[in-house]
């Protein structure tokens, strides 16, 4: 069964009389235990499709799916919770909340799905990650390596179906990089589904199906 079905979407943005396409016409599936990537330059529409995907930008033309559920027609409120319950991001700036700690930071989504977590929640999660120890810190204690786990710990702790990564690896060192990369493969081996965009062939070398994607059309 299908996660996530995109079906023929498209984003066009009107400035004057300029129209600006950022994403043509794209279809895209995701079942259980995919690994997906989508490798592309700077300004190809990869971050837009992840948005679209995701529930964070209504697409022009076309239709998101996700588990039977049309995203575009809930209300705004009714797809930020159902965002909350269902997809994990990870994007390459982290954006943690810096005067929060890490326990903090990564309990914030069962906020939005309106969810009852613990701290033995946060402290399992941390574990698996190896950031237990980190659990009182705050963003501006911890390495990069470190912080883009925490991003990571955050995007689990609703237990998503799906998880969307926008170059999860673009700050990280070579090291840090294979060991999110490698988290990103067991969550997809454990039933869940990941999708990520990236410029760096070596991240896309690292998943199980690689598209590309140029101007906008996915190859």
């Amino acid at each position: 069964m299908n996660i996530l079905t995109i079906e023929k979407v498209s984003k066009i943005y009107h400035r004057k009389q300029e129209k600006v396409v950022a994403i043509k016409d794209i279809s895209l599936t995701l079942k259980k235990g995919d690994f997906i990537s989508v490798r592309g330059p700077s300004g190809c529409g990869k971050t837009t499709l992840l948005l679209t995907a995701g529930g964070l930008l209504s697409p022009s033309e076309g239709k998101v799916i996700f588990n039977g559920n049309d995203l575009y027609k809930l209300s705004p409120e009714e797809r930020s919770h159902f965002r909350a319950e269902n997809i994990g991001f990870i994007f390459q700036q982290f954006h943690l909340i810096p005067f929060l700690t890490v326990e903090e930071n990564v309990l914030l989504p069962s906020l939005a799905a309106y969810k009852e977590k613990s701290g033995g929640d946060v402290k399992k999660i941390l574990e698996n990650l190896n950031l237990a120890e980190r659990i009182s810190h705050f963003p501006s204690e911890l390495s990069t390596g470190e912080r883009q786990r925490v991003a990571l710990a955050r995007a689990l702790m609703n237990r998503p179906k799906i998880l969307l990564a926008d170059e999860p690896t673009g700050n990280l060192d070579e090291e840090n990089g294979k060991i999110v990369l490698g988290y990103l493969s067991e969550f997809a081996r454990n039933g869940g589904a990941v999708l990520v965009v990236t410029h760096d062939r070596n991240v896309a070398e690292n998943t199980d199906k690689r598209l590309n994607m140029e101007k906008g059309v996915l190859l």
